[in-house]
């Protein structure tokens, strides 16, 4: 049953809740009437609200898609695959994202020109990708950051770790402190070890 949480004259960035109506969505959420900021109304679930899912008429969207100029941005093409990755089922990583409950906020979703502001105003420039910092965490301001491939390998999920004399790292990481490729970490780590001269206590993670 949807929530009965009074959700009146609650803003939902463009959109105002003004009272529940009698109609249901297809998992009986209560079907809110909302006004949006341009003055259109919409029939709008409670659970699309307090989830941030709907949070404008589809009017904004639509100007800034044609407004902006940017399609052929590639920050415009890291934006769309955000969306799809946490939006869309058919997405070949949307296991990872959308399917583990990673969502992209509302403000980005909504408006790629606030995610295009603050992607310039926080250190993006060719050659660096989207990380979130915690990995489980959304997209959104206060979890993403720009940074190279190797940092980014460094703070996947799917890493493997390696703990030598109670120090714990990727195999990256280690990588680069015995100067020998990930592949040599992979398949001979012991013997890398023994000719580095370190002692090994050795558990992976």
């Amino acid at each position: 049953m949807g929530s009965k949480k009074d959700l009146a004259n609650i803003r939902f960035y463009k959109l105002v809740a003004i009272r529940p109506t009698e109609e249901r969505d297809s998992s009986r959420n209560i079907m809110w009437l909302c006004k949006c900021d341009c003055g259109n109304e919409k029939l709008v679930s409670s659970n699309a609200l307090l989830k941030e899912n709907t949070v404008s008429c589809g009017c904004y969207k639509k100007i800034v898609n044609i407004t902006h100029g940017l399609s052929d941005n590639k920050l415009y093409s890291v934006w769309c695959d955000i969306k799809s990755k946490c939006l869309n089922s058919k997405n070949k990583n949307y296991k990872y994202y959308g399917g583990k409950g990673v969502k992209i906020c509302s403000t980005w979703l909504e408006d790629f020109m606030i995610f295009y502001n603050w992607a310039t105003e926080n250190g993006y420039s060719d050659g660096l990708t989207i990380d979130r910092i915690d990995v489980n965490g959304d997209y959104k301001p206060s979890n993403c950051r720009w940074v190279d491939m190797k940092t980014q390998g460094n703070n996947r999920t799917t890493c493997t770790y390696i703990t030598l004399n109670d120090k714990t790292q990727t195999i990256q990481q280690w990588a680069e402190r015995f100067q020998v490729s990930r592949y040599q970490i992979i398949n001979n780590f012991d013997e890398v070890v023994l000719k580095s001269g370190f002692q090994s206590n050795l558990s992976e993670t």
